[in-house]
């Protein structure tokens, strides 16, 4: 790859930004860019005050993988059931935070809000508040010990829900 200048008079990004009328435009380089582009590239302007040193161009080119990976924290959504008073609000933040959590996986872009989109951000909103206020049975439940009597009479079990990119289980009674 090689940097190449364009001067500002033949620069249609600087005509534009230095602000021009209609006419100014419509009879300009806005539409065609600059002359020289037309012509051999042996021939194009060069800027003198800027040259790349043969050292900067032999710099070894490295290509490095970048890995995102996130993760919703229980305590992120908990701070988020604090914050907004209006429930219909907290479902629709919680399923945008979901949205952009599983985005590697779904195509999110210039879509509303689904039904299931809808419904996961209720079930997380249920487990983050489950895991918050009954984790010690919720402990117990996972290792199969037992449960106060007024709790066994409902017969709760663990039911996970699972999908590509999001897992967590939800206390559920009379199964």
């Amino acid at each position: 790859v090689h940097w190449r200048h364009v001067p500002t008079k033949q620069n249609p990004a600087d005509q534009v930004s230095r602000g021009c009328n209609v006419d100014e435009l419509n009879n300009s380089i806005w539409f065609g860019g600059p002359q020289f582009l037309l012509e051999d590239p042996a021939l194009w302007p060069i800027n003198t005050h800027f040259q790349l040193s043969p050292e900067n161009e032999a710099l070894e080119k490295k290509k490095n993988a970048v890995t995102f990976s996130a993760n919703v924290k229980d305590n992120t959504i908990m701070e988020l059931i604090e914050k907004f008073s209006s429930h219909q609000m907290l479902l629709r933040v919680v399923a945008y935070l979901l949205r952009w959590i599983r985005r590697p996986k779904m195509p999110t872009v210039g879509r509303a809000l689904t039904a299931d989109e809808l419904n996961l951000s209720f079930l997380k909103i249920v487990q983050v508040i489950q895991h918050s206020e009954f984790a010690s049975e919720i402990q117990k439940l996972t290792k199969g010990t037992t449960l106060p009597a007024n709790l066994q009479k409902l017969n709760p079990f663990l039911h996970e829900y699972s999908d590509m990119s999001l897992s967590f289980k939800l206390v559920r009674v009379g199964g």
